[in-house]
């Protein structure tokens, strides 16, 4: 394991869910690290919480009914919090990343929890296995980079082609703004959702595309 972890508890409505967080000095020290030896070393951001994640999170369970007993996909997952709150009421949740390290601290989490309905893997969205398949696939805060959206949004409608439900959550951030155009003719419900982020908080827009 590359980072000492920390359980945090994450308090909802209906139910608390427990997952492992790197701690985050640690975080920053080894990023740094990894830095002096490759300049060219990515920042580990699935090593938070985000407050899209917590959001989304806060959707499923008001609206548990687009997972229940559903095949449920998570991509891009980081931590995987939507994951354990979706386990709660799916049949099976399959979540991925592309970073190792990210899947390691999300399968010490599902030992944690005791879930036997969650498989955590590795593989990046932008590389989906031949098999993949899913009823309902979870998206947070993944729409933050322009370069990635006209992927983004061909993977979408790809789902879309197959009948698959897209619940997706993003920060309102402008440079955004052209890439949920696009995808609002697909939008059934669309919710904004508050949520605190350290000393502030914050809107996150919910999206459930169909």
């Amino acid at each position: 394991m590359l980072y000492q972890l920390q359980l945090q508890e994450f308090a909802f409505k209906e139910i608390n869910i427990h997952v492992y967080v790197p701690e985050r000095a640690q975080v920053q020290s080894v990023y740094k690290q990894q830095r002096d030896i490759n300049d060219a070393t990515p920042f580990p951001y699935w090593a938070k919480i985000w407050p899209a994640a917590y959001a989304l999170s806060n959707f499923i369970i008001e609206h548990n009914h687009f997972v229940k007993n559903k095949n449920v996909a998570e991509l891009a997952a980081g931590l995987a919090l939507p994951s354990f709150v979706a386990a709660k009421y799916a049949a099976i949740v399959c979540c991925s990343d592309h970073s190792a390290d990210a899947i390691e601290v999300v399968q010490q989490s599902v030992l944690y929890n005791r879930c036997t309905n969650i498989k955590a893997t590795v593989f990046d969205w932008q590389k989906l296995p031949v098999d993949f398949s899913a009823d309902v696939v979870l998206l947070s805060d993944i729409n933050y980079a322009p370069e990635i959206f006209d992927a983004l949004y061909n993977m979408l409608l790809l789902f879309l082609k197959k009948g698959i439900t897209v619940i997706l959550s993003t920060p309102q951030r402008l440079m955004a703004k052209t890439f949920i155009g696009r995808i609002l003719p697909f939008v059934i419900q669309q919710e904004n959702i508050v949520v605190p982020d350290n000393d502030t908080i914050v809107t996150i827009a919910v999206f459930v595309l169909k």
